[in-house]
């Protein structure tokens, strides 16, 4: 990743002008390599999961951007929708809910309701794993 930084930004001397310039393009390029690196990484306790992660951009002006609330924050995101011959169902066995709610069975039940309505049976699981705080 810092190779590739280093590479783009030799590139970027040769576009830009002045060095207030560069330092303020350079600091959005590594914000960006860093956060579109970062979601590779996964804490070791979750290898047992086996599960496979989806990355996909989605531009700040895309027409089908949407904001959800996760915490005190907006978090935008663009929903991916499975494609194929059963493009209407997921392969859902099992949900896996983070550690640190207050009642973790009303969470629980919760997910499971949200899973019944919608065609789903998995098994409910709590995960004791470390969870960032956001």
């Amino acid at each position: 990743m810092i190779r590739e930084f280093l590479s783009n930004l030799e590139d970027l001397k040769l576009e830009v002008a002045t060095d207030g310039d560069i330092i303020a393009i350079a600091a959005k390029k590594a914000d960006w390599a860093v956060e579109c690196k970062s979601l590779l990484n996964k804490h070791r306790s979750f290898q047992s999961e086996r599960e496979w992660r989806i990355i996909s951009y989605c531009p700040p002006d895309a027409l089908d951007m949407r904001v959800r609330v996760s915490g005190l924050r907006l978090v935008p995101y663009c929903e991916v929708k499975p494609q194929g011959d059963d493009k209407d169902r997921l392969p859902l066995t099992s949900i896996r809910i983070a550690p640190r709610f207050d009642n973790p069975e009303a969470v629980a039940d919760a997910v499971r309701t949200l899973a019944n309505i919608n065609g789903y049976k998995p098994r409910i699981e709590f995960a004791d794993t470390p969870y960032r705080k956001l």
